[in-house]
């Protein structure tokens, strides 16, 4: 990155996109460049880690590291971007209003950001309305950081082909700006957050070719995405849209025995039967033998009977 940059002070615009630039993305942005709010270092050729410092430009709106070969972990340290977080004025707003109207509202003046699958020409007014970190195509490791959910006011996540691990933090609703989050082409793992039917304003939904597991949420604004493409490349994951249905735990099915022996099912056919006929024997002899043997049962027992059928003959007759 040239050194001269680290004598602009007043920079509030870097835009380095399509060079050849190489080594670490230095660590005297933060201190130097203060007022920076667009960092736009997308293919490049940038090693090493992404400096934790960075997360100290709380002026920061758009920040695009994609397609380089940067390593190690997302900082954690991101609620300090003040301005992601929704806590303090639009810098670029800021800026077009007061220093350089003139600059902002010229139709000619064209940046390109990624957002929602597809690429944009933006004016720099328009770019008031944008807050977007893109980290895609790298070789960053690890897992999500649990604070990127404080940033309330961020509009598009891409943190999409690199080698990511762990879950999706479960209070991601609670960024609630979000319109387009794409976090296909990792290892995540884990189920898919409910609090994802929170975002109202999510237009775009990628989590495919990840290791995600269970069934895809369907409450509120998630039962929209009806794309089986969002979600496909997860071996573990069901429901609609994909066309792996879920197991209802409380539906009961018969196991199935593989690989029986049919001379062992044949026998057990047979034991069947046997132990059906000696019940069949015990009770009948049972009974019968008590007849047999106690005589007084017996005189009752066909004495009983004897006056049954008398009372049908007599029936008979009368009719």
């Amino acid at each position: 990155m040239p050194i001269i940059l680290k004598n602009s002070k007043i920079l509030e615009f870097i835009d380095l996109e399509g060079n050849k630039f190489s080594g670490n993305i230095p660590t005297w942005v933060d201190d130097n460049l203060r007022n920076l709010q667009f960092l736009r270092l997308r293919g490049n050729l940038f090693n090493g880690t992404i400096p934790s410092n960075l997360c100290n430009l709380k002026n920061l709106q758009i920040l695009d590291l994609a397609h380089n070969q940067l390593e190690g972990n997302i900082p954690q340290n991101l609620s300090n971007f003040k301005v992601m977080m929704g806590n303090v004025r639009n810098g670029l707003s800021f800026v077009c209003k007061n220093r350089f109207p003139q600059l902002c509202y010229d139709g000619k003046k064209k940046i390109i950001q990624s957002i929602k699958l597809s690429y944009f020409n933006y004016s720099l007014s328009q770019l008031m309305l944008m807050v977007n970190i893109d980290l895609s195509k790298n070789y960053l490791v690890g897992s999500i950081p649990r604070e990127i959910t404080m940033l309330k006011g961020l509009i598009g996540l891409n943190l999409s082909h690199n080698n990511l691990t762990g879950t999706i933090p479960t209070g991601i609703g609670e960024a609630e700006s979000l319109e387009s989050l794409d976090l296909s082409f990792n290892q995540l793992s884990g189920p898919i957050p409910k609090s994802l039917s929170k975002l109202n304003s999510l237009g775009v939904l990628r989590l495919s070719h990840n290791n995600f597991s269970g069934d895809i949420p369907q409450e509120g604004h998630l039962s929209t995405f009806n794309d089986a493409s969002n979600f496909d490349g997860n071996p573990n994951l069901c429901g609609s849209p994909l066309p792996v249905k879920c197991v209802n735990e409380n539906t009961f099915e018969s196991p199935k025995i593989e690989n029986q022996d049919p001379e062992e099912d044949k026998w057990e056919k047979w034991l069947l039967y046997i132990m059906i006929m000696f019940g069949y024997g015990v009770g009948f002899w049972g009974a019968v033998g008590v007849l047999i043997w106690k005589k007084s049962l017996r005189y009752v027992y066909f004495k009983f009977v004897d006056e049954i059928i008398d009372k049908v003959h007599a029936i008979i007759r009368w009719r």
